[in-house]
């Protein structure tokens, strides 16, 4: 905060918006078209301020500078609040929320402003006097919430010195039955003996990024017998895959400790896969997938490093029913011993030709739907599979009960932030419900040490997240930067350490307009300072999308592209610059419906608090449309149009 400090798969390549393609062609055109035709009197609709929306009226500047968006410039001379958070990810109907705002030191008195808002709509507000005597402490506050569900809300706090804001901080409260709609997912690697203060402090950094999914990984003690012991007589410890050690304990109380905060935790295994020596455990080479029809030569991954548990990991057909009844079983046992919430079931995607044990040619990607959908009758519990590479995604999509939809993007398969966004609204717009939807994508990739580069997180976050889906990223070692997550990775400097907490705030303070399945993409065209703007990522550009709801209310994406080095959201080396800082853009947007109010926010500007903007209203020859003024855009701005 403070500035100065499911269903995997591989993107596939498709359009921007399928079959809107010659929309979007005819719309491109108009790229030099000057804004002409006004067919009626401009209505400007006027605003208060063009400040952060506060109870009383008076507002803080919103002169920023990249994401450090508090500094002496903006007239923000003290550092009053040092953190503001929340004991839970996510919230019950009906719970009460227990807020901390963590304070520097203060000579003076000093009144501070706690309110929650759902966009501008205040549900809770109270006002503390602190004196000097408060200073370097913790205010809790305990704050009661609107009975609704799958919601988002901003936890705004100011600080007053005679009715002047001196500092602020913004949070985000999320009340939600479930986590499977909006979901904010993180990685566990790290299980070997440690204290409860150790295990606390990994849970309560995910806390603050409001993270409400577990992903324990390469935890298991065998991939064909995950957990070791029996349900009566749990070991005490095991060696993983890699030859990690694992204490049982550290592990339950990982589970028993995120549940506190609301966080659901899944264990993770293969849908096919066991050790070497398989057969000791009870497998069956009859239950086995054969790169040949005379069952000679086994299928299967790895050939690992010498100092792992098994060279290979051999593969077996997942729709045998023998191996499923003993896949049931050892996850069963597994689910025993521990009170995980789901499993995360993972594949390898594609595999050439292969055969059963008799020689019959198998369909791999035909193969899953009947074992998941036995893992969730017959165990009762929750399935997340990861289709790699895509291959057997459209198979299992809408013919299992996910959990969540969680996709692993690949660079060599599809590299840019518009294919991002295009992969999400293409799961979107083939799936049955309103199911959220994880990414998994590996910042830095082929950086070897030093510090993740900030502008190629935030860009591809920015795109994931306007795009309506959460970036799988964050964990107990940092951050990810491949698929071998306990492996090597980089550090996360302090401005991106500020910044991630401001998006992930700014992610689910506005949860309700960004990820709900309501929104639906319309092309309506947006002119900047008198110019067509991207309907596509595109290189020193400012990439915009349109979303519309049936509530008459539109939300418009800005996502600056102005100087940047590449498209590619890899940033394979850490080397994608910032981009060039706009400042007083005049937008023209075309709209459907006559609006009443238009609000900015953004993760990089006055830490995600929303502001209204005064307005005008013409017609021209495409349409209604809305003109107004953004005082500046440095990654990522969001209009809400109401």
């Amino acid at each position: 905060m403070k500035k100065r400090l499911v269903i995997i798969s591989t993107l596939l390549l498709v359009s921007l918006n399928g079959c809107g393609r010659e929309q979007h062609e005819a719309a491109d055109n108009k790229q030099e078209e000057i804004m002409t035709e006004i067919k009626t009197e401009a209505v400007t609709m006027e605003t208060d301020s063009t400040q952060p929306v506060r109870p009383d009226g008076n507002s803080a500047d919103n002169n920023t500078s990249g994401t450090d968006t508090k500094t002496e410039e903006d007239g923000i001379m003290e550092q009053i609040i040092k953190d503001v958070y929340t004991d839970k990810a996510r919230y019950d109907i009906g719970e009460m929320v227990e807020a901390y705002v963590e304070l520097e030191s203060s000579d003076t008195e000093l009144v501070m402003e706690i309110s929650v808002r759902h966009l501008t709509e205040e549900v809770y507000h109270t006002d503390l006097n602190l004196s000097a005597s408060d200073s370097e402490s913790t205010q809790t506050i305990q704050i009661p919430m609107p009975a609704d569900d799958f919601k988002g809300y901003s936890l705004e706090v100011y600080a007053l010195r005679d009715g002047k804001v001196v500092d602020y901080e913004m949070s985000a409260i999320e009340v939600a039955s479930d986590w499977s709609k909006f979901p904010r997912y993180a990685y566990l690697t790290r299980y070997g003996e440690q204290t409860d203060e150790e295990i606390q402090e990994t849970l309560e950094r995910l806390n603050k990024h409001h993270i409400t999914g577990l992903f324990f990984y390469d935890v298991l003690n065998r991939h064909e017998k995950p957990a070791a012991g029996t349900a009566e007589e749990p070991a005490a410890g095991w060696h993983t895959l890699a030859n990690s050690y694992a204490s049982y304990e550290t592990v339950s109380k990982l589970i028993d400790y995120g549940h506190t905060y609301h966080m659901n935790s899944y264990l993770y295994n293969l849908i096919f896969g066991a050790y070497e020596d398989y057969e000791e455990s009870g497998v069956k080479p009859e239950w086995g997938l054969y790169r040949d029809a005379s069952h000679e030569e086994q299928d299967y991954h790895g050939d690992f490093v010498d100092s792992w548990a098994t060279k290979r990991l051999y593969l077996f057909n997942p729709a045998d029913r023998e191996w499923q009844d003993y896949y049931l079983g050892v996850t069963e046992e597994a689910l025993t011993i521990f009170p995980y919430d789901g499993i995360q079931v993972d594949s390898l995607g594609g595999r050439g030709v292969l055969y059963d044990y008799d020689g019959t040619a198998v369909e791999l990607k035909d193969t899953y739907t009947s074992l998941l959908n036995r893992i969730t009758d017959e165990l009762d519990t929750r399935v997340i599979f990861n289709p790699v590479s895509g291959y057997g995604m459209m198979e299992t999509l809408n013919d299992t009960d996910y959990d969540i939809v969680y996709e692993e993007v690949w660079p060599w398969e599809t590299g840019t932030y518009g294919s991002l966004k295009a992969e999400v609204d293409y799961l979107r717009g083939r799936m049955n419900d309103d199911t959220g939807i994880v990414i998994a994508a590996y910042m830095d990739y082929q950086k070897r040490d030093g510090v993740f580069n900030t502008p190629g997180v935030l860009l591809t976050d920015a795109a994931l997240m306007s795009a309506g889906a959460a970036h799988l990223e964050i964990g107990d070692t940092g951050m990810l930067k491949s698929e071998y997550y306990p492996g090597d990775t980089l550090r996360i400097n302090d401005t991106l350490t500020a910044a991630l907490r401001n998006y992930y705030s700014f992610f689910v303070a506005y949860e309700n307009y960004l990820r709900d399945a309501s929104w639906k993409d319309v092309l309506l065209r947006t002119y900047i300072n008198d110019k067509a703007a991207a309907m596509d990522a595109k290189q020193n550009a400012i990439w915009v999308t349109t979303k519309e709801n049936d509530a008459g209310e539109q939300v418009v994406s800005f996502i600056n592209l102005k100087g940047v080095d590449s498209l590619e959201w890899v940033d394979n080396h850490g080397e994608q610059k910032e981009p060039e800082k706009q400042e007083n853009l005049t937008v023209l947007q075309h709209i459907t419906f006559t609006p009443e109010h238009i609000y900015l926010a953004s993760p990089d500007i006055q830490e995600g608090i929303m502001t209204e903007l005064s307005f005008e209203t013409g017609e021209d020859s495409e349409g209604t449309y809305v003109t107004f003024t953004m005082p500046e855009l440095n990654y990522w701005n969001m209009v809400v149009i109401k």
